[in-house]
């Protein structure tokens, strides 16, 4: 073994006990972790199918649509429109006209259009309690809240958020 390879070695070892030894670490780690034992978990943005909707009774925070319909039966507290596909992109990924990479381009076209409305929505969201995103597709992976679930992680990545 050369011994720039041992001294790059015996660094990295220093590098890890000092890390360990630094005696204010471990209280640092400690208190992190009792904070969050103590909080509790975290307020989420929770991304699913209306048909994966919690009963309002058991539901933690408020419900709001991200489709162009809502279901008789679920009470949701709005509609958050700038997020809605336009009808005329889910009707022709419906048809098969388009492909799913045609509907992404399109959806994410269109977020860029209507980008101050959704910035302006991204930084209303308030960190402190729970929030239901719902469409209609029982599955996310071709559907658009797939989509709205990447975005909020990357312009608000201290948020957490739940993909079903």
């Amino acid at each position: 073994m050369s011994n720039t390879l041992k001294a790059q070695r015996g660094e990295r070892r220093e590098e890890r006990k000092e890390g360990l030894a630094a005696p204010g670490k471990a209280r640092e780690i400690y208190s992190s972790l009792n904070n969050l034992i103590e909080r509790g978990p975290h307020p989420m943005i929770h991304i699913r199918s209306f048909f994966d909707l919690p009963p309002e009774a058991g539901r933690k925070g408020k419900a709001f649509s991200i489709a162009n319909s809502t279901p008789n039966r679920v009470k949701v507290g709005g509609t958050i429109e700038c997020l809605v596909p336009p009808w005329s992109l889910v009707r022709d990924f419906k048809a098969q006209k388009i492909d799913w990479e045609g509907y992404t381009d399109t959806y994410r076209e269109y977020l860029r259009e209507n980008w101050q409305r959704v910035k302006a929505w991204l930084q209303s969201l308030d960190n402190a309690e729970d929030v239901y995103l719902c469409c209609w597709e029982r599955t996310p992976e071709y559907c658009h809240r797939s989509l709205v679930a990447k975005m909020i992680r990357l312009h608000r990545p201290d948020l957490e958020v739940e993909l079903k």
